[in-house]
């Protein structure tokens, strides 16, 4: 590894140098300073930031980068292209990347779905209903065992419609959580949308497995 300027490792991985040289005299990031110049060692990785979320359309960028798409990351400036492409390779390989990514995407992560008791006698029925579409610990991607309770995405159109047929209820034990959308989600979730489902759901298997997806996710 080589050491590098405060301003060459700033340019490599997408931040400012303001953020750099702060990071730099705190002992945030190991560096060191020769003739007065910082110099730092390039194969240190300085951790994402976590204190805000991010803006809606660097947010909105970022998923579509994790779902394999560039179309809305082309519409970004040079530098704000840069600054994702370097702020999505940290998150992957950061040991912490399911606070970094609740953090980031936490207006949606706050939207929680609508907790609902259907009778287990209708579980399996309710489950195979065409109208859902399987999400968060529901998702096979999961990998997480939940034969009890049912996470699913639904479109708004049809949420009463359910509700009466399988005479859906709010409950103090719910066994159901839905995500209601605008309109039909697609057959399979977006990978990103698993993410934002197990970050909403918060619990221990859920952040494992959101920062195991992450780091299987393509450079």
């Amino acid at each position: 590894m080589a050491e590098v300027s405060i301003a060459d490792y700033a340019h490599q991985y997408g931040f400012s140098e303001q953020i750099v040289r702060k990071a730099a005299r705190q002992g945030v990031l190991p560096a060191r300073k020769a003739s007065g110049v910082w110099l730092i060692d390039d194969g240190e990785q300085l951790r994402p930031q976590r204190s805000r979320p991010l803006a809606q359309r660097m947010a909105a960028a970022l998923l579509s980068m994790i779902d394999g798409s560039d179309a809305l990351r082309v519409s970004l400036r040079p530098t704000e292209r840069h600054r994702l492409d370097a702020r999505l390779h940290a998150l992957r390989h950061d040991e912490h990347a399911a606070d970094v990514f609740i953090t980031w995407f936490r207006p949606r992560v706050l939207q929680r779905p609508l907790m609902l008791f259907v009778q287990p006698a209708d579980m399996a029925d309710l489950r195979s209903d065409d109208r859902l579409v399987l999400g968060g610990v529901s998702d096979p991607r999961a990998e997480i065992s939940a034969p009890d309770f049912l996470e699913a995405h639904v479109a708004e159109q049809d949420m009463d419609t359910l509700r009466r047929e399988f005479l859906l209820r709010e409950s103090v034990s719910p066994n159901v959580a839905l995500h209601v959308e605008a309109d039909r989600p697609p057959a399979t979730l977006p990978l990103s949308t698993l993410l934002l489902d197990l970050a909403t759901d918060g619990g221990p298997r859920e952040r494992a497995r959101l920062a195991q997806l992450l780091r299987g996710t393509n450079e």
